[in-house]
């Protein structure tokens, strides 16, 4: 059985009609940087003093009249995140009001504080799904990585009470050095109780919680994340289907570099992010992507039609490096403006350790060919 997850075809095509048109499909609302564990490789998270320090929290009444102008601009699909967004203190008022606006409404959370209660509210007021993120497949792992031994348990208490009540989970499994050994417990976790997983073996530098941490996070080196993403798809997929995507992989890379793309950077962003969606942090900060620490405005102090036309605005400026899309072997790499700006501190400047990845992963690939052709 392949528990992968897979983005349905009317969300693919409803994001393609929605990017020639303009239109913010998809939004997410970082309630809150704040989290009840305290992960190695978190991207986000600040202490609650440091957040009162900054401002404090929006309120839920904020958050919901900004829902009103999202939906009024088009927005149909809507991620509720933090930090985690169930210590926002008005979680349950927020997350009903746009639910009941009709959004296709979708909730990252770790799990911990969703306790019966909360899963009996989540029963009767089913969001589309809930992406919870499952770190380590004991208490041993879960003190390592989070600091807190019995959030393992309290995580799988609720994954348990979601699913028998009814609710959609997809198990979110981000991976460090620390956790890298429980792979195979956390891919059974998903099997025996029926949940889709998606396996992030990158981790961004978190550049929003410290800005001095270009190029560098508590993470597996560029090498080991390679192998690493290659076996854990080896125990997703059938045998056949591990094989063809070895071998389309190595197909698709000519290892050539195309001289007329080294002239100057022509490529734009690939992906949705300031096409079809926005990132709304805690503090009413708009952009195209969470990962990157660059504001393109504040919903506090601006409108959000004049918020999203910024948005666009600085991502058509944004442009890729002219090496990656002079590069040979571009269609398998992961690189994104992203990883380009937390790797390098630019968007224009490669990132060595994408680089080092695909290289690795390639190598890799070519091995369990030859492997399999013996």
């Amino acid at each position: 059985m392949d528990n992968q997850y897979v983005e349905s075809r009317i969300s693919r095509f409803l994001h393609m009609k929605a990017s020639a048109a303009g239109i913010p499909l998809s939004g997410t609302f970082e309630l809150t940087p704040c989290c009840n564990l305290s992960c190695k490789m978190c991207y986000v998270r600040k202490p609650r003093a440091e957040m009162e320090a900054e401002g404090g929290l929006i309120s839920a009444d904020k958050w919901i009249a900004l829902a009103e102008k999202c939906r009024e601009k088009g927005m149909l699909y809507l991620l509720l995140t933090g930090g985690e967004p169930l210590t926002h203190p008005e979680f349950k008022k927020i997350y009903t009001a746009v639910r009941n606006m009709g959004f296709v409404v979708s909730i990252n959370s770790n799990g911990t504080l969703i306790d019966d209660e909360m899963a009996e509210f989540f029963a009767a007021n089913p969001p589309a799904r809930i992406n919870m993120s499952l770190y380590g497949a004991s208490r041993e792992t879960y003190a390592e990585l989070c600091g807190v031994p019995s959030a393992y348990d309290r995580a799988m208490h609720a994954l348990k009470a979601l699913r028998k009540a009814g609710v959609t989970v997809k198990l979110n499994y981000s991976v460090t050095k620390y956790n890298r050994g429980d792979m195979h417990g956390i891919i059974n976790t998903a099997h025996e109780n029926d949940c889709n997983i998606q396996v992030a073996s990158y981790m961004f530098p978190p550049l929003r919680r410290d800005g001095t941490q270009v190029g560098t996070n508590d993470r597996m080196s560029p090498e080991e994340d390679a192998k690493f993403f290659l076996e854990s798809e080896s125990l997703r997929m059938s045998e056949e289907e591990f094989a063809r995507r070895c071998k389309a992989r190595v197909e698709r890379c000519t290892g050539t570099v195309d001289e007329e793309c080294m002239d100057a950077p022509t490529e734009h962003i690939r992906c949705r992010a300031g096409s079809t969606a926005f990132w709304v942090a805690w503090n009413g900060d708009i952009s195209l992507c969470g990962m990157i620490p660059v504001k393109s405005a504040n919903i506090l102090e601006t409108d959000f039609d004049e918020a999203w036309s910024k948005v666009r605005e600085d991502t058509a400026k944004i442009l890729m490096p002219a090496k990656c899309t002079a590069c040979g072997d571009r269609e398998v790499c992961m690189v994104c403006a992203a990883s380009c700006y937390c790797e390098t501190g630019h968007f224009g400047e490669a990132p060595e350790y994408i680089c080092r990845r695909t290289k690795a992963l390639i190598e890799e690939s070519e091995k369990l060919c030859r492997t399999e052709e013996e």
